[in-house]
């Protein structure tokens, strides 16, 4: 465990954004999401096209783009929106439009921000390798954690260990506000496919340009069981649908990229197949809010398919 040197500044509230299509109805994890948030003053912001007028209600805010229902927003042009939002002393973050949240999140995100106070340096590793110090000092920390998958009729929940992850979160700085180094351009991966969650994480972790931490011990995110437009993400099913942002996603996420910095360290970001995982984050917050260290960052070796019976405060926060 990190020595306990843990400063008092609390987080003022979060702004969580989700993409939703407007030819679709709001979804009841949205609705889930703005009634907690409302408790810290904080508030939704939905992020959708321009084909038909949305109106969320719950006090969020709305961002159209310049696109139709029928095509994929790009995780790049969401992150520019999201930082341009973002406010001092603020959390920011982002979170898949399915995804319901657990009664102490809000818990979680005050005990973040005390236990992160004391980082310094950063640390970095590329996957399958030990740990080590990078010379970047920050107290930016860039937060992700993965999901429960729930069958509402008997409440039993099962951890999500197919790897990628739902949730995203970080704080704001002053100074230098980018995730991934303010020269570092984002790639233009869509969403809601395959390869953009899973190499985002692993450019955040080989670029050190934040301190990375999982939070997926610390509160839980739920994930209610539906119907999905493809059986899997393997490439197998990538082959077999020819599914053309699919395609876009895995052409992208195999090229070596860098920035400046990066360039005169001497090392470049690329992406290996099934790493991204929130197990090869440096850090990770336990379940009783202590942070801890990994030595080293191995995928898929955190992830147990363990089981969670949904508490009656956890299920009267999803219906």
């Amino acid at each position: 465990m990190l020595p306990p040197k843990y400063a008092t500044t609390a987080f003022v509230s979060i702004e969580l954004f989700t993409s939703v299509r407007s030819d679709r109805p709001i979804p009841p994890s949205f609705k889930a999401w703005s009634k907690l948030l409302a408790d810290s003053g904080g508030h939704m912001h939905l992020i959708t096209d321009n084909s038909y007028p949305l109106v969320p209600g719950f006090g969020s805010k709305v961002t159209v783009l310049d696109i139709d229902a029928n095509t994929i927003p790009t995780w790049s042009k969401l992150c520019e929106i999201m930082l341009r939002s973002s406010r001092e002393r603020w959390i920011t973050g982002y979170v898949n439009n399915d995804i319901f949240p657990s009664f102490n999140f809000l818990t979680t995100l005050s005990a973040l921000q005390k236990v992160t106070a004391s980082l310094n340096q950063t640390r970095t590793a590329k996957p399958h390798e030990l740990f080590k110090t990078y010379s970047h000092s920050t107290k930016g920390w860039f937060a992700v954690a993965t999901r429960w998958d729930l069958d509402l009729n008997n409440r039993n929940c099962v951890a999500h260990t197919q790897g990628g992850y739902d949730l995203w979160l970080w704080n704001n700085i002053d100074g230098d506000n980018s995730l991934l180094g303010e020269n570092f351009t984002i790639p233009p991966f869509h969403i809601a496919r395959p390869y953009f969650d899973m190499w985002f994480l692993s450019a955040a972790i080989q670029t050190g340009h934040r301190h990375v931490i999982d939070l997926s011990q610390a509160t839980h995110i739920f994930h209610v069981n539906h119907q999905r437009t493809f059986r899997g993400w393997s490439e197998a099913v990538r082959v077999q649908h020819n599914d053309k942002e699919w395609n876009e996603n895995h052409e992208l996420a195999f090229k070596t990229y860098c920035d400046d910095a990066i360039m005169r360290a001497g090392t470049c970001m690329k992406y290996q197949m099934a790493t991204g995982t929130v197990c090869e984050t440096p850090l990770y917050l336990t379940k009783q809010l202590h942070l801890q260290e990994r030595v080293y960052s191995v995928p898929y070796k955190c992830m147990k398919k363990n089981i969670h019976y949904l508490s009656d405060e956890e299920y009267d926060l999803i219906n």
